[in-house]
């Protein structure tokens, strides 16, 4: 899902890139002012910088996802693990109980 999101974002990133670059080039060719070009380079400034946030906040919470989905199995585990001891060990014991009372 992650992979999906990065590629999803990226390309966004990859068509407003694309967009600014036309534009930028358009306007110094038409010998635009400066001030547009730098509104313009300011949208991929800020476009960029939401992107980044957008997919660092998507990563840091597919991680701690995928944290607490091996914590919980770690516990699963565990506790199945003791469950098995314990009813391995309550068997043993009425074996030997059995064995002793059929003396």
């Amino acid at each position: 899902m992650f992979t999906f999101n990065a590629k999803n974002r990226l390309s966004r990133l990859a068509g407003i890139a694309t967009v600014v670059s036309v534009m930028s080039v358009s306007s110094f060719a038409a010998n635009a002012n400066e001030s547009l070009s730098q509104e313009a380079f300011k949208v991929l400034e800020q476009s960029f910088s939401k992107a980044s946030y957008e997919l660092m906040n998507t990563a840091k919470n597919e991680l701690m996802l995928s944290l607490q989905t091996q914590i919980a199995e770690q516990v699963f585990d565990i506790n199945t693990l003791a469950e098995d001891e314990a009813m391995a060990n309550h068997a043993k014991t009425q074996n030997t109980t059995t064995a002793k009372s059929d003396k």
